[in-house]
């Protein structure tokens, strides 16, 4: 090997270069394909966290005042909206130094009750 030439062994045949490109671009679609689907499922992801802060919140329910129909540590999904009738049960949200809802029932047109006292 001294005078430079190379050894037949070393050098693959083409079956084995056709072989190598084949995994290669395997490789490659594999990870575009890797890639996709994991940018996908965060789009999505955020989309849903988007869809549910948005327009169904999510709530805890914290204290008796809605027992029997909803007992202290219930998760309940609301549905924004302003249109209620007497007997339907609504949930509002307010900021204060600590973001605070209360669930409620609506005893009558333009009444509600909760724990405390009643609100027009």
């Amino acid at each position: 090997m001294a005078s430079g030439r190379r050894n037949t062994h070393d050098i693959p045949d083409v079956e084995q270069l056709r072989a190598e490109l084949s995994r290669e671009q395997y490789k490659q679609r594999y990870r575009r394909v890797l890639r996709s689907t994991i940018y996908t499922l965060v789009v999505v992801a955020a989309v849903a966290v988007l869809i549910s802060v948005l327009f169904l919140p999510v709530l805890q329910i914290y204290g008796t005042s809605m027992t029997p129909t909803l007992s202290e540590g219930d998760i309940v999904v609301s549905v924004k909206g302003a249109d209620f009738e007497s007997g339907d049960l609504i949930a509002s949200i307010w900021a204060t130094r600590s973001w605070s809802s209360a669930a409620s029932q609506v005893l009558a047109s333009g009444w509600i009750s909760t724990k405390r006292e009643m609100y027009t």
